[in-house]
């Protein structure tokens, strides 16, 4: 219900604000995972919530600054909540949730992981995000963060190592648990 209603405003009127604009796209995330934690009865953990958070905080500003690019190079419309908006403002805003969501990230690691495999997950994290950061700074024709990993090399060669590195931390800690 929860999750509806913030759609609904969202929807009508929040959308309009820009800080809340980004702050309800990223409860909308966290109220899935919230509700992920209760349908699997699990223990819910707020750093993992954090992290996610600022993780959702930071690929949406980093959409709404690809916004303000191309609407400035008139490819698209404006969106109102853009309006007071200057690239620098969204560029510390960016910059903060890029440090809380790195931050968050190697919390939850140490949790799960040693210290060399937290090291190595953070690592290739911390290329991600800065990856998404200086590609944000070029000048694209397309607003969507997604158009990175579908045209970076880099990018994806990274996310590729890191995922299989995780899949190949979470097979060896299924194989000691059974």
């Amino acid at each position: 219900i929860l999750y509806l209603l913030l759609n609904l405003f969202y929807s009508f009127y929040l959308r309009e604000l820009f800080l809340i604009d980004a702050i309800c796209i990223a409860t909308g995330f966290i109220l899935r995972i919230l509700s992920s934690f209760c349908l699997l009865n699990m223990p819910i953990n707020f750093l993992i919530i954090g992290w996610m958070f600022f993780t959702s905080l930071l690929v949406t500003f980093i959409k709404r600054k690809l916004e303000l690019k191309t609407i400035k190079k008139g490819f698209q419309e404006f969106r109102s909540c853009l309006n007071p908006v200057k690239t620098k403002k969204i560029n510390i805003i960016i910059f903060i949730n890029a440090i809380l969501s790195v931050g968050f990230f190697i919390f939850v690691m140490k949790d799960y992981a040693s210290w060399i495999k937290c090291f190595i997950l953070g690592g290739c994290y911390i290329m991600i995000v800065w990856r998404f950061l200086s590609l944000s700074n070029k000048n694209y024709d397309f607003d969507d963060p997604i158009n990175f990993i579908k045209r970076d090399l880099i990018l994806k060669s990274v996310l590729f190592v890191s995922l299989l590195f995780l899949t190949s931390l979470i097979k060896i800690s299924s194989y000691k648990n059974s």
